[in-house]
């Protein structure tokens, strides 16, 4: 079987374990073959490409969706994590993403929307290299129709992990939203060539360690 086969083979199965419906697994198989993510394929792989989509609620939202209580859980966790080492990213990323699915998914309320900002700001604060809040900045900017903001949160995560084609999926997307359509052509070149480049990674046979 070749590669690309048996990484269609594992995504499905990853995507059956997870319940997720076959046209998931389809978009599922498409994004890890185009990311080189395939041969290591689950949940995650649509996961976090649901992200991408420009729609505010896609049938991929549903499969990272949570119960409100599970989301306050995260909160929780954070403000203890953040007590106890108040100069590591990694409380502040949780409590930012929580609250943003909250406003997201839950309570739509200006105040969840503000925690958010401000533990996503203070995680940029603490560790500028990261580029999870400036994605998760775009995203939010993406819902409210700020599109010059996202675009602006997403160069600068670009700048920090300039290989991932989502990051230019998603600006593509932006920059079509005003209207840019020359930038956006711009950004379909860079994300072919990203594609093909890691289709070759993905398919590409390991030298025979054992010949002379």
């Amino acid at each position: 079987m070749s590669a690309i086969g048996k990484a269609g083979k594992n995504i499905k199965s990853a995507c059956a374990k997870q319940g997720l419906r076959a046209s998931l697994f389809l978009f599922a198989v498409a994004i890890g073959l185009a990311t080189g993510c395939a041969t290591a394929p689950s949940r995650q792989v649509a996961v976090n490409y649901a992200f991408f989509m420009k729609h505010p609620l896609t049938p991929l939202d549903y499969a990272i969706r949570k119960p409100l209580k599970e989301y306050l859980g995260d909160v929780s966790l954070a403000e203890k994590a953040i007590r106890v080492m108040p100069g590591d990213m990694k409380g502040y990323s949780i409590l930012g993403g929580a609250y943003y699915y909250i406003w997201r998914y839950h309570s739509g309320n200006q105040t969840d929307l503000d925690k958010s900002v401000a533990a996503l700001v203070k995680n940029i604060e603490v560790a500028p290299d990261d580029y999870f809040p400036r994605i998760t900045l775009s995203m939010m900017y993406c819902d409210l129709g700020k599109h010059i903001e996202e675009i602006v949160e997403l160069e600068k995560a670009i700048s920090i992990k300039p290989d991932d084609i989502g990051f230019h999926l998603y600006r593509a997307g932006a920059l079509r939203e005003l209207g840019r359509e020359e930038e956006a052509l711009k950004e379909d070149v860079v994300i072919k060539t990203l594609r093909a480049r890691n289709m070759q990674l993905s398919i590409r046979v390991p030298a025979d360690s054992t010949r002379d």
